[in-house]
């Protein structure tokens, strides 16, 4: 992976990380408003501590990991980091849109 590349990468997986975290503030806050959680697994956790914790830490450290090794890591996982920072960009729209 070029340098060029690898921070891009690391511009993906900041993106991803704030993303996760205004997820998680934006969960709590519809949640909140009498809506349902539409992933089952954050559904199965959503009122234990382990939320906090998967949604703040555990997410936050696997993101650091892959820019750590992201140097090590071949192309396509551009792709699928790429791929995966659209899809939450995606969900913040679907946020805006239809709960506030």
């Amino acid at each position: 992976m070029t340098n060029k590349q690898y921070y891009f990468l690391v511009f993906l997986l900041a993106g991803i990380g704030l993303f996760n975290i205004a997820d998680y503030f934006l969960t709590l806050e519809v949640v909140g408003q009498g809506h349902q959680e539409a992933n089952p697994i954050i559904n199965a956790i959503l009122y234990t501590p382990y939320f906090s914790i998967v949604k703040l830490l555990v997410v936050p450290l696997l993101l650091l990991l892959i820019a750590i090794v992201g140097r090590r890591l071949p192309k396509r996982c551009l792709f699928y980091t790429g791929a995966t920072f659209l899809v939450y960009f995606v969900l913040m729209v679907y946020f805006k849109v239809v709960f506030f």
